[in-house]
């Protein structure tokens, strides 16, 4: 008896004398297959750009850039606000070092 978690097997491959009449993978247009890239590259010629923005940028709309300056700016205001408050240390672990360099001072 089957269940149902036995896997069917492939049909087997053609023989090799068995020519399709097409190609499996018809070429696309525009494609360079690996020879016609080579000549191209040593004439200078480089691969197509799809974006307009330039290549390690970031691809973001007007929006977004907005956003990321109001929480840049946001982001600022909150660590700067009273920035010199406390005037004492905090950390006291730091403490030995931190009183150190006021008495010499």
């Amino acid at each position: 008896m089957l269940s149902g978690a036995v896997r069917a097997r492939r049909p087997p491959s053609p023989p090799p004398s068995y020519h399709q009449s097409a190609p499996r993978f018809p070429p696309k247009d525009g494609h360079l297959d690996a020879d016609e890239r080579r000549a191209a590259a040593s004439l200078g010629y480089g691969p197509a750009r799809k974006t307009a923005h330039a290549s390690g940028g970031y691809n973001l709309t007007t929006g977004e850039w907005k956003l990321l300056i109001v929480l840049i700016v946001i982001a600022s205001a909150v660590r700067l606000f009273r920035i010199s408050k406390p005037d004492s240390v905090v950390c006291a672990v730091f403490f030995p070092l931190v009183s150190k360099f006021v008495q010499e001072s």
